[in-house]
């Protein structure tokens, strides 16, 4: 267990997260793609995407995120460390929309929207210090943890 360090302060790790999805997301004007996707799908209207669908993200799966902090509570020797937990892979949200169109078996296609303002185009995770120094891995593809919410 971590107490307080040489110089008196508590040891710290930073972990920074990136899109991560779970079963027990909620729909809100704050939700994420993922889980729009899902109830746009479920309510048979069609996946709106903003832009053109090409941004990228990386999304990962809860289950990973647990790992990650566990990892990082339990390493010796990774304190004052930063790491990025997520997937390393870059997915367009054209991507995740034909992967959830396929999983749900809606037919409900995708409506474009105009682009929205401040929207980052490409946004994943280097996550070899966390491999490296946390011996992070992914246990679930995207596919696989898509599946779990359907």
């Amino acid at each position: 267990m971590r107490g307080l360090g040489l110089r008196g302060v508590l040891d710290s790790v930073v972990l920074r997260f990136f899109n991560v999805y779970s079963p027990c997301q909620g729909l809100s004007e704050y939700s994420g793609v993922i889980t729009k996707f899902f109830e746009c799908a479920k309510s048979r209207q069609p996946l709106v995407v903003f832009g053109d669908g090409s941004q990228t993200r990386d999304f990962v799966n809860v289950v990973d995120i647990v790992e990650g902090f566990y990892s990082a509570l339990t390493m010796s020797g990774v304190e004052g460390e930063v790491f990025n937990l997520g997937t390393g892979t870059p997915t367009s949200v054209n991507d995740l929309a034909h992967v959830v169109l396929d999983l749900t078996g809606a037919d409900v296609g995708v409506r474009f929207e105009p682009v929205r303002l401040g929207e980052i185009r490409e946004s994943y995770a280097d996550i070899s210090k966390a491999k490296q120094l946390l011996k992070f891995g992914l246990k679930l593809t995207l596919r696989e943890g898509l599946a779990a919410l359907v």
